[in-house]
């Protein structure tokens, strides 16, 4: 940090003394370090100041919502607009008042100096995203800081650049089957085997749409090719195709790895953290496997009474339950099988 800024001062003392002789010249090398530094700069001053909102999180500091999405009078109606919507997103997940690194981040990304989380997290990544502030969980679990955001992302970085590589590598062995000339007891090992890889994407998160592409139409070839072969087994192989879509939902897959980011305890609060389809469908598998089946429909309201009474939003609870309880045709849901839930 020293350095950086005695090189700016050097540079900026040269700039001066040129400027006294009537004239300023920076080569185009000197006026790319100049940027350069001056951008290391702010971005270490800017780590600073979240380190510091991060202390006073941790000490308890908050910020209110209104303090956030003040309006004026003289605002343009669309402006208003999305000042509400904003406003009311923030209330359904922190409640009136937000812990003040969150706060901070959310003003940085407001004012258009970056994106607060990346558009597609990773499992780690995104279990900070569900904790970070969020009344659901306990007091203890909603600060996030920057070192742990740091740690969670290049945790998924290096899970996703790994499993791209597995994957390129599997798909460059198994070119024949995606040619359908494989015999069926290897297309069914092949299918397998892919079937599991979708699963452990699903587990990951984050960047790796392209091997869940090569995964996807490998597994649409080989069912297409095992059915022209056996087409009597149509039904049970698209039994088993569900069984493995079950398996894919993030929620389910996340809370089934072995290194789990979601403690055993905040499942519940992890799995309400999600978007309303998510939770719709955990209901929908609740009540299929009901009355042993954990969380149920009594679980889910005891944990969100206590949340409402903590000032989680009433009206998102109240959404959170239709979903829970929303019906759906079977004809929209995968099979199911006893074995494919236990976790």
């Amino acid at each position: 940090m020293f350095w950086i800024g005695l090189a700016i001062l050097i540079i900026a003392g040269w700039i001066i003394y040129s400027k006294r002789k009537g004239s300023v010249t920076l080569s185009k090398e000197q006026a790319q370090l100049v940027g350069q530094l001056v951008s290391k700069e702010r971005e270490e001053l800017a780590q600073k100041m979240q380190d510091m909102v991060d202390q006073g999180a941790l000490q308890g500091k908050t910020v209110s919502v209104d303090s956030l999405c003040k309006e004026t009078t003289d605002m343009p109606e669309d402006v208003k607009q999305e000042i509400a919507r904003v406003k009311l997103g923030l209330l359904e997940k922190y409640g009136p008042t937000i812990p003040v690194n969150a706060a901070h981040r959310i003003s940085w990304e407001l004012e258009g100096n970056g994106q607060m989380w990346s558009d597609s997290p990773g499992c780690f990544e995104r279990h900070l995203q569900r904790r970070e502030g969020n009344l659901l969980f306990p007091p203890e679990r909603r600060i996030v800081t920057r070192k742990e955001i740091e740690e969670a992302r290049e945790k998924d970085r290096v899970e996703q650049q790994q499993f791209g590589e597995r994957v390129n590598t599997f798909a460059a062995s198994i070119v024949t089957a995606r040619e359908k000339n494989v015999p069926l007891d290897r297309a069914t090992s092949l299918l397998k085997e892919v079937q599991e890889l979708l699963e452990e994407a699903a587990s990951i998160g984050g960047n790796i749409a392209q091997p869940v592409q090569i995964l996807q139409s490998t597994e649409e070839t080989l069912m297409q090719s095992m059915n022209e072969v056996m087409p009597d087994g149509a039904d049970l192989l698209k039994q088993a195709q569900s069984q493995s879509a079950l398996k894919r939902s993030p929620y389910l897959a996340q809370i089934s790895r072995k290194d789990s980011p979601i403690l055993k305890e905040e499942e519940i609060s992890a799995l309400l953290s999600e978007d309303l389809e998510a939770i719709s469908f955990n209901g929908f598998v609740s009540r299929a496997f009901a009355p042993g089946y954990r969380p149920n429909e009594a679980d889910i309201r005891i944990h969100l009474e206590k949340a409402v009474n903590q000032g989680f939003s009433k009206e998102r609870a109240a959404q959170i339950i239709a979903a829970w309880n929303k019906t759906e045709s079977k004809t929209t849901r995968p099979a199911l099988d006893n074995d494919q839930l236990d976790h």
